[in-house]
């Protein structure tokens, strides 16, 4: 399943912290601007639906651009790799929780997700991830204390 706790030392530590604070950030920005980018979408969704709006060419092209905005955000996302073990952190699963980075993450079958029996949280994921990645699920390496 996931790779045994890599015995890094401090200062490796805190350069591969470092090293992948620049796509965190960049992955938490990316997720605002999609956020932004798919809010004309909703509204014009909520004009149509609650409250009748005919015609409204301005809001379909609003849609439109928002769509193709999102999309290219969506190429632009950078993927979340372990600067340490140099595997994705949010595809596959190791023996290690990305929320508290104990390695107590019982594993998951076709019936339930996998489970840390330490902070009690379900890694579900659906069309987005329900949890937060703070470790490497992979070799136990702090990743970002805000998570992303």
């Amino acid at each position: 399943m996931g790779d045994r706790k890599r015995n890094y030392s401090q200062a490796e530590q805190d350069e591969l912290k470092a090293r992948f604070q620049p796509v965190a950030a960049r992955y938490r920005l990316l997720g605002w601007l999609a956020f932004a980018a798919a809010a004309p979408i909703c509204l014009w969704l909520i004009a149509v639906t609650v409250f009748s709006v005919r015609g409204g060419a301005w809001l379909l092209v609003a849609c439109g651009v928002s769509l193709i905005g999102f999309t290219v955000i969506a190429l632009f996302t950078p993927k979340l790799i372990c600067p340490g073990c140099e595997k994705q952190t949010d595809r596959g699963q190791g023996n290690f929780c990305p929320e508290c980075g104990a390695e107590t993450l019982g594993p998951g079958d076709w019936l339930r997700h996998p489970h840390c029996r330490t902070c009690d949280k379900t890694m579900r994921r659906g069309k987005n991830r329900h949890y937060t990645i703070r470790y490497c699920t992979h070799c136990g390496l702090l990743l970002d204390e805000k998570g992303v």
